[in-house]
């Protein structure tokens, strides 16, 4: 049975975008031809340097063109650590490295601090499991709860670097999301220039470019998230360790390092958020999200295939059909459930179960407002940046841009 061999596998089918067959090699020969012609001096030395390592792993959907795109943000963040050499101790002589752009390593002393999760002291719970971030990089548990869910969202078992190494490490995955933004602005007029090639109506290029904006807010969200954390951890030492404070503001190199990261990285927000203003945000495998109610019914598996992207539009009339009550409200069904479709019962079943296990254990916990709403988590984010908050930042920068000139700070 030809159909019921299409069916059962219609997760698995992989669709091309452009004509384009992707692997390993072809994602590869195409990063390097898009880093080579957009992207800056730091992001090429980053790609070549640590492209000989696996990367493929980091790349959602490495089967269509727009998800590699977007992706590119998320490998050259991975390879900013790679670059930075995080490893679970500093070196021989307690040094940690920053790559900040070519020609310029920044090595910064290691000084006393304390773990990051010890903030889960001073943060009350109903705020910091109002930031996603938060419980992956600083509060140290491996589930986030919201809708009255739980999910787990460090299922490998092992502790962020951030947390491990306080300040330093926070610091460090600053850097790394500084540079997924950094990707995508590089790699826009290549976006804008493929939009403008494509047979696509003016709506759909629009709503290619809305989901753009939805990646590029993302980043912009992270820079909310950790400014908020390095502020707590600064303040959280100043009432609980006076020495590990003193010693912070001791550390120049440091401050120097926070200061270029904070600077360019706000810089990029208002560049990129200005390009994109009049651009709605769109994003169609999330938006379902509000049409679900996650309890696991027939009804809820029904709308989740006929909302999500989990499975082409082509199938989805073959799988489901939504039926008008007599009350006015909406049902859902599966096509299978008819009399003469019974026979697709039993591989309905085991994609059902396939399917919503798949979709409960998203280490992205896409079931999260932020994630749907992503705009309004912005402006949440900065109503939490309050005056203490930004005094606490702009208190710990440096002018640092004679210090990048000096050979005693920047390093080749």
């Amino acid at each position: 049975m030809p159909f019921l061999r299409g069916f059962v596998c219609i997760i698995l089918a992989i669709t091309f975008a452009y004509g384009q067959q992707w692997n390993n090699q072809s994602i590869h020969t195409f990063y390097q031809e898009i880093i080579s012609k957009y992207g800056n001096k730091e992001l090429q030395k980053i790609f070549f340097s640590q492209s000989q390592y696996p990367y493929t792993q980091w790349i959602n959907k490495p089967y269509h063109h727009n998800s590699i795109i977007f992706s590119l943000s998320t490998v050259l963040h991975e390879m900013q650590h790679g670059m930075d050499n995080i490893i679970e101790n500093t070196d021989s002589t307690n040094t940690y490295k920053y790559f900040l752009f070519e020609n310029c390593i920044i090595y910064v002393p290691q000084s006393r601090f304390f773990q990051t999760d010890l903030l889960n002291n001073m943060i009350p719970k109903s705020l910091s499991d109002s930031i996603f971030r938060f419980n992956i990089y600083v509060g140290n548990k491996n589930q986030i709860s919201d809708y009255k869910k739980y999910l787990r969202i460090n299922s490998g078992g092992t502790v962020s670097y951030s947390i491990h190494h306080g300040i330093f490490g926070l610091i460090e995955e600053f850097l790394a999301y500084y540079r997924g933004l950094q990707v995508l602005s590089n790699i826009y007029p290549y976006f804008k220039k493929q939009l403008q090639s494509l047979n696509s109506s003016s709506i759909e290029k629009k709503q290619e470019l809305g989901i753009f904006k939805y990646y590029v807010l993302q980043e912009c969200n992270a820079f909310y998230e950790f400014q908020l954390f390095i502020a707590w951890y600064l303040q959280y030492a100043s009432m609980n360790n006076k020495e590990a404070y003193q010693g912070f503001y001791s550390n120049i190199p440091l401050r120097i390092v926070f200061s270029y990261i904070h600077n360019s990285y706000k810089q990029l927000i208002d560049t990129m958020l200005y390009q994109l203003d009049t651009i709605p945000v769109y994003k169609t495998d999330i938006h379902f999200i509000r049409e679900l109610n996650f309890d696991g019914s027939d009804n809820d598996i029904c709308r989740y295939i006929y909302y999500s992207d989990v499975v082409s539009e082509n199938y989805k009339n073959n799988l489901v059909e939504k039926i008008i009550l007599t009350d006015g409200k909406t049902a859902w069904k599966f096509i299978g459930e008819r009399e003469e479709y019974l026979f697709f019962k039993k591989v309905y079943n085991k994609l059902k179960k396939i399917l919503f296990k798949n979709f409960k254990s998203l280490t992205g916990a896409k079931l999260f407002s932020f994630l749907t709403n992503p705009e309004e988590t912005l402006m949440f984010l900065k109503r939490h940046s309050t005056e203490l908050i930004l005094y606490e930042i702009d208190k710990f920068k440096v002018n640092y841009n004679d210090c990048l000139t000096k050979s005693k700070y920047c390093n080749p």
